[in-house]
């Protein structure tokens, strides 16, 4: 984990951590970006379970592909997508989509 310090521009504590999602202590997060761009159907549906049912504080949530709406959609608002460039799209010049879900 990296804890950044508070300053008068940006006055809360910005902590990133780097972790396996399934072992994760996901209770107090405010923001997650779930890199699930090869997770299998299976796979992603624990993340978006695990996701909507232990992360009490989230307000945001940003993934590589789409949670089951069956799973996110009484929990969260309606999905929006935006294009983000990713390493493996630079050199194409566009971006790779990303869902985000809004508490």
């Amino acid at each position: 984990a990296v804890t950044l310090p508070a300053s008068p521009a940006a006055p809360a504590v910005l902590e990133l951590v780097e972790t396996d999602l399934f072992q994760a202590d996901v209770s107090a997060a405010t923001h997650v970006y779930v890199a699930s761009l090869c997770f299998g159907a299976d796979m992603l549906r624990r993340a978006a379970i695990k996701i909507v049912g232990e992360a009490t504080a989230l307000r945001t949530v940003a993934s590589l592909r789409a949670f089951p709406e069956d799973v996110v959609g009484v929990a969260f608002g309606p999905v929006r997508t935006v294009m983000v460039e990713m390493t493996w799209t630079r050199a194409r010049g566009e971006g790779a989509v990303v869902y985000l879900y809004d508490r």
